[in-house]
């Protein structure tokens, strides 16, 4: 993200969370005054990560059982 030198920017720096597991931070530029906005948007954000993150496990505990189930179908002469 560019943000334009010309103009002065405030930002809100939120934590991305899942339960007890701090997953990183995200920055939003400050626009609308209502804070649930913010807490909103951190919330989706963070389950989406996580979400993304349960799924890389299950991709890692499928290959260490079976590697062929990783590979995409194609590669194997099967299209999806």
């Amino acid at each position: 993200m560019a943000v334009a030198s010309e103009r002065q920017c405030s930002f809100v720096v939120e934590p991305l969370y899942f339960q007890e597991n701090q997953l990183g931070f995200v920055l939003f530029e400050i626009g609308p005054q209502e804070g649930a906005i913010y807490d909103a948007l951190r919330d989706q954000i963070s389950s989406a990560l996580q979400g993304a993150l349960l799924m890389q496990q299950v991709r890692e505990r499928s290959a260490e059982f079976d590697p062929a189930a990783v590979r995409p179908r194609h590669l194997y002469g099967k299209r999806p």
